[in-house]
């Protein structure tokens, strides 16, 4: 029969119009003009043909319009083990959900532009001028970081109670002499080495654990004119006479500074008349040692008292200054001596700076010591 079908029992086998058979085996080589069926699918509704490209090959795509314009879209659903798909953008570009990186970062290729965020697509290792430099933010919970100095040790420790021995490394005052470091130091007291100095911020002295030390200065002071010398007792009350009971109460005999002008001392001048003298080491004029002694002394810079000499004996009259370089002589009943200054000391204008003496035994009785006599004056002159 030809084109046309024959029903017999069994298997049935199905030919074309040109006697091609139409089933094939799988599994096995295909034969030449073999033909096929057109393939239809079901999609609940209504019947659809299966598509294939221009290759042959099935299209299996789902509904979209992504893809080639006459595709849809491939949903691939991945499992555990499976491989991995590749991804490539094509020789074009990716396209990249701005939520998910910076915008600096998506202007271009991501490695370009990282590479101007860091500075250089090859980084290289060290430090970087701060503007090719990424910001660095230390959090406001941060723990604490320990810091160190590459060089010489610096770090500030705790200091350790007043008066102790320091057991760690306190931090310490230093100052420089033009060279060098120097640490201040203090005295036992905990006070610097205290410096004296004068009106015009010269040092004059030093105080060192409570003794004054006053400065040497080989330079002399050119004198004034004479109308600026100064030549006065030092007195009390008024009155420049010294023989006065200054047992108990000691009664002070003083010269106090200028108001308005300092006044430099060159001199103070003893003078005491008595009976007679004695200098065999036990004697004051006629009589015998004093108890309490004729305390001579200056107060200067805010009250700080100086002591100069404290005369017990005549030697003591004797001893205050040098036999070879000022008058200092016993001629009759009369014993002048002299207390040579170096000019450099002064009181200063308008403070309590004031040279003094103060006669602490009973000189009104003249049997015992045979005093007749007795003033002092300062020699000077004043700075105009």
């Amino acid at each position: 029969m030809s084109g046309g079908f024959a029903l017999i029992e069994g298997d049935v086998t199905l030919y074309d119009s040109a006697g091609v058979e139409l089933a094939v085996e799988n599994a096995t080589a295909l034969p030449a003009n073999t033909r096929g069926f057109v393939s239809v699918g079901y999609d609940g509704a209504n019947t659809r043909f299966v598509l294939v490209d221009s290759s042959g090959r099935q299209i299996i795509v789902g509904a979209g319009t992504a893809g080639s314009p006459s595709g849809g879209v491939v949903s691939i659903q991945g499992v555990a083990s499976g491989t991995a798909v590749p991804v490539s953008d094509g020789g074009g570009s990716l396209t990249i959900d701005t939520s998910q990186l910076p915008t600096v970062l998506l202007g271009g290729r991501l490695d370009t532009n990282i590479g101007a965020w860091f500075g250089s697509t090859v980084p290289t290792v060290g430090q970087k001028p701060m503007v090719s430099s990424i910001p660095v933010a230390i959090a406001a919970d941060q723990s604490v970081i320990p810091v160190s100095q590459n060089g010489p040790p610096w770090k500030v420790e705790g200091t350790d109670a007043d008066g102790a021995a320091p057991t760690e490394n306190p931090v310490l005052v230093a100052g420089q002499d033009g060279t060098n470091v120097q640490t201040l130091k203090t005295n036992t007291y905990g006070r610097l080495e205290h410096v004296l100095y004068d009106g015009a911020n010269h040092p004059i002295g030093v105080i060192l654990d409570g003794a004054i030390y006053r400065l040497q200065v080989e330079a002399r002071i050119a004198r004034p004119s004479s109308s600026a010398v100064v030549i006065d007792f030092l007195k009390n009350g008024g009155s420049e006479d010294m023989v006065v009971d200054g047992d108990p109460t000691p009664v002070v005999f003083s010269f106090p500074a200028d108001a308005t002008d300092r006044i430099y001392l060159t001199r103070l001048r003893i003078v005491m008349s008595a009976a007679s003298f004695s200098f065999d080491g036990t004697k004051f004029a006629k009589g015998s040692a004093l108890t309490n002694g004729v305390l001579l002394e200056a107060v200067i810079d805010d009250g700080i008292s100086v002591s100069l000499a404290n005369v017990q004996i005549n030697e003591d009259f004797a001893r205050l200054t040098d036999f070879t370089t000022e008058f200092n002589a016993v001629l009759g009943d009369l014993l002048v001596s002299d207390l040579e200054f170096s000019a450099n000391e002064y009181l200063e204008a308008g403070s309590s700076d004031l040279v003094k003496i103060t006669i602490r035994d009973d000189f009104t009785n003249a049997g015992l010591y045979g005093v007749n006599y007795l003033t002092a004056t300062l020699y000077g002159y004043k700075e105009q």
